[in-house]
């Protein structure tokens, strides 16, 4: 007989099987496919002869005693099974071999299985890769490099084992003589069962990694890429009864073969994620990509088109149920003009400006059709197959807690009311995520209502153009009177023509990872006041966000003032690449045919396949989504209620959790040993877990290979964390590059609103240091309420400070965490806000320049002041944190100081002489911006006193005391001139007030001699 397969590898069974499949090896015969499996799960055979042991006695018998252990009466068969198994081998994160890929089960159980097995023999053994081809020498490479990694594991294990004290748990052996039966796995999830086989398999027999996590969900979740694949398999006539097949199916086309439109959507799919995670590289290299984006997605939208008209009627009637697009531009047009708003607005401009109201009424229109949706059914479901394939490229996973999704689909069902979607800005996917999520759960699928800025992010944008987005001016500054109306006016027609639409609150996307405060775009105003509407506030949580490189670099390198800063300039900045019309399929096959011929744009798509093969890294995050309760239009301060349950609603990834631990490494020479990091790793779990809020973390997953498989996340494409073995032990250092410090900061900010009271109560406490006195006590409290006082207006929050501290007091008493003597989680909770307190520190020392030297300071100065001020006391070690460089956190914290009274804003125009105005309009600084002049009631030194006794203290002796009088001289020194240099006599401008000559000096020496780069300074 044939050996079992997979003994000349060393293992055997069904593990064999299985790793077989993850070189695209499959060994069910292809005439099994309705046969049922014959499993049984390996823990169930175990019980079984663990549980009979105490039933044996040594009696002699004539007969031999054959013990039987029956299967489970499970109904899958090895379709199913197989579907599971090669859901596993072809999801990105798991696959072993790029351009090895196993067939489809229904592809692969024909009803021939002779021509089945021989298409595969044919595919397998003339594979068309050439890099595949392994000399002799390399065989002989291979193998010693094996046997070496073995010997490597063998003693790496056995050291371990020889160095650490191993606790056997015997829980579940102890228990067993307590069970009446033994557990016959009625409930088991057969996919899951097959899926995590797999897992297993790669993880322990092909030796994957510990940065590998399960591939499967608990009962509670459900994942928005992966589970139709099981819901057709296991259920076909239940769940999926809703999802288009035309979306996961393969893109069709007239010309062209299957394996060529696969390497036509790779393609497509590269050139629109490089956009998304380098846009400036991306808009500099148009010319290259552009000729060959526009030839694919016109030849593929001619295809879908075809492929929809060709579809029987019923068919298309199910597609067009889901989209309520009329297409009529004309009726639309009526609508709005006739709106009663616009109408008012036209004649409003018509009496102002003396214009005739035809000439009014054609600019209206005008302003209509720049923000009107442009897109098609076949357009339409061609971007929701499209993005179905790019998220899988991007992301291993996106999780929905079941019970939310049917409180969403419950609210929608049970209400007539238009539904609007207000997603959390974390990137430019969030919008078009939800609009995915609405077609996957049959939700009402929304309108995209974006700002304009993202009208030129390339290849995406014309994504979102094909799913229907409209890109509006969001700012109320930016609009006429003409443009809000017709806005208005169209957004209320989108609502009661297409029923649903996604909007977000925020202005920018945050650079740091906090929540932003709501923008006054006057969108949720006029909702209230026209349409009766139910609000769905949605979270997500990124475990890897595309552009975070982007914005990290936004928020060091703050924008120059005085200089046009939009450098990325296109031809047509607001033009979709493709256009909104496609030819007939008969017009251009001969040229697409042609163009396939001579081969346009190849010389790109072999520079984007030798990008591929270097940095292609099978290692991918997941999105968790969480769903707020609905929220009705006529509530009171809708947007705060909006975001308190975006807030309440937030999914916590343990990525963040790491983060967060590994930036408290700051204080420990940004090293940090695995068995600390493990510890913290489960105080934080505990920590979270006992209040309730949702974690991405399953019962049986190790902390271990949580730990690597963040870290894997978050050292993805650069050198922000180094793994060092030594003898006994794992250390993990981190990169001090202020670039590299911040992205970490992004992903562990998001449990700062968490953990926030119990941080502020760890500084207070840990600032008072080994004394405990009754007047220590007192101490305690003025400076918990001082901090509690700061971070309530920073985070927005609204606390009873004195409840809170009582309430931290009785915490930590009870649970002997109150002890000088054992602080290490209290500094592990006081590093999450330290960076915060050095903001406001480094801020308050940047305003040093308001007691003496000027008499207010342009806004839009002092994050640059701030900046300068920071990098001086890195690198003078003053600070360790390089989030004092973040523009971002120095506008919250501006923020902060206002509500706190330490500061008021003056006009410019009502303050400053004509002169220094003039002066401050050449420096780029805008006349219509307030000027920060200080409360005369409150004194900056005495504030940053205060932050002076509460921050961290690396080092005995006076190591701050004078910092803020120091700083006040860098400063002076800064503003000091003689008449050559003088920039106010440079322009011929004589300013009399010698404060106001200050503050424009000032503001030209920051510009003049900030350093280019900050992504390089570190402590």
């Amino acid at each position: 007989m044939e050996p079992v397969p997979g003994w000349t590898s060393g293992i055997s069974g069904m593990s064999a099987w299985l790793a077989l499949f993850s070189q695209s090896i499959p060994v069910i015969e292809p005439d099994q496919g309705q046969r049922p499996v014959d499993i049984v799960p390996v823990d169930y055979v175990s019980k079984c002869i663990i549980y009979s042991v105490p039933q044996l006695a040594h009696k002699k018998e004539t007969l031999a005693t054959i013990y039987h252990i029956p299967p489970l009466p499970t109904s899958i068969t090895w379709y199913q099974a197989y579907t599971a198994i090669q859901d596993y081998w072809s999801r990105p994160n798991n696959a072993l071999l790029l351009d090895q890929k196993l067939p489809t089960a229904k592809n692969y159980f024909s009803a021939n299985k002779t021509l089945t097995k021989a298409r595969f023999l044919i595919r397998y053994y003339f594979r068309p890769n050439a890099k595949n081809t392994v000399t002799v020498s390399k065989k002989l490479d291979i193998d010693q490099s094996k046997w070496l990694e073995l010997a490597s594991n063998i003693r790496n294990n056995l050291a371990k084992q020889h160095t650490h004290q191993w606790q056997y748990d015997t829980t579940h052996f102890q228990q067993l003589p307590l069970t009446k039966y033994i557990d016959m796995y009625r409930g088991l999830d057969e996919y899951n069962y097959f899926m995590q086989s797999c897992y297993g398999t790669k993880i322990y027999s092909l030796h994957g990694g510990v940065h590998s996590r399960a591939p499967t969900l608990d009962d509670t979740s459900t994942c928005a890429l992966y589970s139709i694949d099981k819901s057709k398999t296991m259920t076909p006539d239940k769940e999926n009864q809703y999802y288009p097949e035309v979306i996961d199916e393969p893109f069709p086309s007239i010309v062209y073969t299957e394996e060529e439109m696969k390497q036509r959507v790779k393609d497509m799919m590269d050139i629109t994620i490089k956009s998304l995670h380098h846009l400036s590289q991306s808009l500099k290299e148009e010319k290259v990509w552009k000729p060959v984006w526009i030839e694919y997605i016109n030849d593929t939208l001619e295809d879908w088109c075809t492929m929809i008209e060709t579809l029987d009627t019923n068919s298309k009637n199910n597609l067009a149920k889901r989209w309520k697009l009329t297409g009529n531009a004309e009726m639309t047009k009526v609508a709005v003009l006739n709106d009663p708003n616009v109408i008012e607005a036209i004649q409003q401009v018509s009496r102002r400006s003396g214009m005739p109201a035809k000439k009014v009424v054609e600019e209206a229109i005008r302003s209509l059709n720049r923000i009107q949706e442009r897109t098609q059914l076949p357009y339409a479901w061609f971007a929701a197959s499209f993005l179905e394939k790019l998220l899988k490229n991007m992301f291993s996973c996106i999780r929905i807690n079941k019970d939310d999704l049917a409180k969403i689909q419950k609210a929608v069902g049970e209400t007539e009311k238009k539904i609007i979607y207000v997603p959390v800005s974390r990137t430019v996917l969030d919008p078009i995520i939800i609009w995915f999520i609405a077609i996957r759960y049959n939700l009402p699928i929304p309108v995209l209502l974006l700002d304009e800025a993202l009208a030129i992010l390339g290849p995406f944008s014309d994504i979102l153009r094909l799913a229907g987005a409209v890109f509006i001016k969001r700012d109320p500054h930016g609009r006429s009177t003409l443009t809000t109306a017709i806005t208005y006016a169209y957004l209320r027609h989108l609502l009661r023509e297409r029923g649903a639409v996604t909007m977000v609150l925020e202005k920018v996307r945050s650079r740091s990872g906090l929540y932003q405060k709501p923008f006054n775009d006057g969108m949720l105003d006029m909702i209230q006041d026209k349409e009766d509407v139910l609000f769905i506030p949605v979270n997500m949580t990124y475990e890897e966000v595309p552009d975070l490189a982007n914005l990290v670099k936004h928020g060091l390198h703050h924008p120059k003032v005085g200089k046009n800063v939009s450098n990325l300039s296109r031809s047509r900045s607001y033009r979709m690449s493709t256009p909104t019309k496609v030819s007939r399929p008969s017009d251009s096959r001969a040229q697409r045919v042609r163009s396939r011929s001579l081969g346009h744009g190849q010389l790109h798509l072999l520079k984007l396949e030798e990008d591929r093969d270097k940095t292609h890294i099978h290692h991918y995050g997941k999105i968790l989504i969480g769903f707020g309760n609905p929220i009705s239009s006529d509530a009171d301060n809708l947007a705060d209620k909006i975001q308190k349950e975006q807030k309440r609603s937030a999914v916590l990834s343990p990525v963040s959790l790491v983060a967060a631990i590994l930036l408290y490494s700051r204080v420990q020479g940004n090293v940090i040993d695995l068995e600390t990091v493990k510890k913290y790793l489960s105080y934080l779990y505990e920590f979270i877990r006992v209040q309730g809020i949702p974690i991405d973390w399953q019962d049986f997953e190790d902390s271990e290979n949580i730990i690597f498989y963040s870290i894997r996340l978050l050292e993805k494409g650069s050198d922000a964390i180094t793994i060092e073995e030594k003898s006994n032990h794992t250390a993990i250092r981190i990169s001090i590059e202020s670039d590299s410090i911040l992205q970490l900061a992004y992903y562990a900010n998001q449990l700062q609103e968490i953990f926030v009271l119990d941080s502020i109560f760890a500084v207070a406490y840990l600032s008072l240091g080994s004394k405990s006195n009754n007047d220590t006590n007192v101490t305690f409290f003025e400076r918990f309420e001082f901090l509690a006082t700061l971070f309530q207006y920073y985070f927005s929050a609204n606390w009873n400070i004195k409840e809170e501290y009582n309430r931290l007091t009785e915490k930590y008493k009870q649970n002997d965490k109150y002890d000088i003597n054992n602080n290490q989680y209290f500094n592990l909770l006081a590093s999450f806000v330290y960076p915060t307190i050095d903001s406001f520190w480094v801020t308050l020392c940047a305003l040093s320049a308001l007691l003496d030297d000027v008499k207010a300071l342009p806004y839009s100065l002092v994050p640059l002041l701030t900046q300068w001020i920071g990098m001086h006391l890195i690198s003078g070690r003053r600070t360790i944190y390089s989030e004092v460089l973040s523009a971002e956190y120095s506008q919250n914290t501006l923020k902060s100081l206002f509500q706190f009274g330490l500061l008021d804003t003056q006009s410019a125009k009502m303050l400053l002489s004509p002169d220094a105005q003039m002066l401050m309009q050449i420096l780029g600084f805008s006349t219509n911006e307030n000027l920060i002049v200080m409360q005369k009631q409150h004194d900056i030194r005495q504030v940053c006193k205060q932050i002076e006794q509460v921050r961290i203290k690396l080092e005995e002796g006076p190591s701050s005391s004078y910092v803020f009088e120091k700083c006040q001289n860098q400063i002076k020194s800064l503003i000091k001139t003689k008449d050559n240099t003088c920039f106010s006599k440079k322009q011929g401008a004589t300013l009399v007030d010698a404060k106001e000559e200050a503050m424009i000096q000032l503001g030209y020496t920051l510009i003049q001699s900030m350093e280019p780069s900050l992504s390089h300074v570190s402590p």
